[in-house]
């Protein structure tokens, strides 16, 4: 089994020789020739890394993504999107703000009607148990 542990690290650094003279000769860097050599490298890199762990339980400190994976995270920070997401959340915080003064306008009217009724009542009505409960000493 350490032999195909051993074997899979020669493959990787033949891959790693073989990506660096690719990338030395090619004058495009989105030449044919670079991406067959960044897959085979990428291949040898996952076959090391699982014979590792199989064998020894170790996983590397590295991780292969795939070209969706790479369009994904490269469209999820572009800086012209956070741009454009921080404004339409200035404008939700701006229609929240207004929906809460309106409710709270209205909240406004509603005490002011109780406190309206509370000037009708009658504390006369009250007996001393009444006004037991409502202990104004404390």
């Amino acid at each position: 089994m350490a032999n195909e542990t051993q074997a899979a690290c020669d493959r990787l650094i033949f891959a790693l020789q073989e990506f660096n003279a690719t990338a030395m000769a090619a004058r495009d860097p989105q030449d044919p020739s670079i991406l067959a050599a960044a897959d085979a490298l990428a291949d040898a890199f996952t076959l090391y890394d699982d014979a590792l762990y199989t064998q020894y339980g170790v996983e590397t400190p590295l991780d292969t993504y795939d070209e969706y994976e790479e369009d994904y995270f490269d469209d999820e920070l572009d800086d012209e999107d956070l741009e454009d997401d921080d404004l339409e959340d200035d404008e939700d915080l701006e229609d929240d703000d207004l929906e809460d003064d309106e409710d709270l306008e209205d909240d406004d009217l509603e005490d002011d009607e109780d406190l309206e009724d509370d000037n009708d009542f009658d504390f006369d009505d009250l007996d001393d148990e009444d006004l037991d409960e409502f202990d104004l000493d404390d």
